[in-house]
Formats: structure tokens, sequence, C-alpha cells
């Protein structure tokens, strides 16, 4: 649950910063405007790659969230190493508060 809330807040985020790119306004409409506009939304996808050149290791992930249904899925891949690289893959669900 705590991924999906972090997934949420960083969401919210970013439409509290485009919301408030259109003109002035006051911190409470952006914030009303922008929980009215959050409402709407359904579902989302969120990529994210993360690349560490000092240690060697690249992080390639997806995350499908449902959220007039709580349910997210996200897929992991993890390479570490240049010569011999290690590829682990992760898969996990997130349903009627269970975490598969």
């Amino acid at each position: 649950m705590r991924t999906i809330r972090f997934i949420a807040a960083v969401f919210l985020v970013c439409l509290l910063v485009l919301t408030g790119c259109n003109n002035p306004k006051t911190a409470e409409a952006v914030i009303t405007k922008t929980a009215a506009e959050f409402a709407k939304v359904k579902s989302y996808q969120l990529d994210t790659d993360f690349i560490s050149n000092s240690d060697f290791i690249e992080w390639k992930g997806t995350k499908v969230v449902n959220v007039a249904d709580k349910q997210m899925g996200m897929n992991m891949t993890i390479t570490m190493g240049l010569s011999f690289p290690l590829h682990v893959t992760d898969e996990m669900y997130f349903m009627d508060g269970v975490d598969y």
C-alpha cells in the first residue's frame, strides 16, 4: 500500500505543477482544481529508468495503477554489472489490499 500512496503522491505533485502553469492563481484554487481533476483520473501508467554509472546498475520499471479499483501492477528489471551482467526481473500486483 505504501507504494501506491507514493505513486499517487508523485502523480498529485505533477498535477499540481501542471495545473498551476496556465496563469497565476492562489494556492487554494490550485489545490481545489487539482483535487477535482484527480478525482476524474481512472488509471495511469508510470515508467521509470534509473542508471547509476558508479555502481553499474540500471533499474527500468513500469507501474500501471487503476485508481477506481485500487489496483496496481508493477514490472521491474534490474541489471547489475558490465562484463557479466546480472538481470533480475520482478513483478508485483496489488489487489484488494493484498500484494502478490
